[in-house]
């Protein structure tokens, strides 16, 4: 039992960087699952990386937490839904097993993954700083990973017709998601952090409204918007003396939203009436 506790601690103490680490290499499998698909090979190796991680992080979590029942009966409930897809396909046969598999898995990360990160937050309050900047550094890798794919010509489009600019990013609609998710917190830590003046800022604020636009789908510009007047509201929110610093958010985003007219997504729509 000492060992165990002894173990435990060390592990706490650690957990902040465990959690930064597991957040890192989220991107570097997105890019991953691009190039096997890019080069026709099986995702069941993609697939088979994100078990394993999934399965550690799962471990780890189960492993810390003080409350073990709301892990059980998440596994019943996933279990559940288990068994109902699992009717189903009895009932109506399966054409792909390992895309099956896929969507399976990522349809139960996401509950037992929120799970296991409110057990790593209870443990150690570093937690959220750590989270804070695993959000950042993945902006910054996936950013990076858009200029790299346009200097080396593999740039995948988010639409067919050759518009939109997604990066090593195999679906668009994911990556729109994930990038709605990073910006506004990248930006508020280093806002925090660095304070407006900071060029660094500026450098991820813009960068990543620029990777909002030209991925062009509906829920960036969506996210754009809430990014920029939602930082910009809190500001207000909480100190109505920086409302000139608020002013910088709210401009920032208006420039964007006002060149829409010639966005991906809106080009696409012109494309595709003009085709029909």
């Amino acid at each position: 039992m000492k060992q165990n506790s002894q173990f435990r601690q060390k592990v706490l103490g650690r957990l902040p960087l465990i959690v930064f680490l597991l957040l890192l290499i989220q991107p570097f499998m997105d890019i991953l699952s691009y190039w096997v698909l890019e080069l026709n090979w099986s995702n069941a190796i993609t697939l088979a990386l994100r078990m394993g991680f999934f399965g550690a992080t799962l471990l780890l979590g189960f492993c810390l937490s003080r409350h073990k029942k709301a892990y059980y009966l998440m596994a019943a409930a996933v279990a559940l839904i288990g068994l109902g897809h699992g009717f189903a396909v009895w009932q109506y046969g399966c054409q792909n097993l390992v895309g099956d598999l896929t969507n399976y898995v990522r349809v139960i990360q996401l509950p037992f993954l929120a799970l296991c990160f409110i057990t790593f937050l209870r443990e150690n309050e570093d937690c959220y700083r750590a989270i804070e900047y695993g959000f950042l550094t993945n902006l910054v890798v996936i950013l990076l990973s858009i200029v790299l794919a346009g200097i080396t010509g593999t740039m995948h489009t988010t639409y067919n017709d050759g518009l939109g600019y997604a990066g090593w990013f195999y679906f668009p609609n994911s990556q729109s998601a994930i990038l709605t998710a990073l910006c506004p917190v990248a930006c508020s830590l280093l806002y925090r952090r660095r304070g407006l003046k900071s060029p660094w800022f500026w450098l991820v604020l813009v960068g990543g409204f620029l990777a909002l636009y030209f991925t062009g789908t509906r829920l960036c510009y969506l996210g754009l918007a809430a990014t920029g007047f939602g930082l910009g509201i809190s500001m207000l929110l909480i100190c109505r003396r920086d409302w000139k610093k608020a002013c910088a958010f709210f401009a920032v985003t208006v420039v964007f939203l006002g060149m829409m007219p010639w966005s991906p997504m809106v080009q696409h729509q012109k494309s595709y009436e003009g085709v029909q």
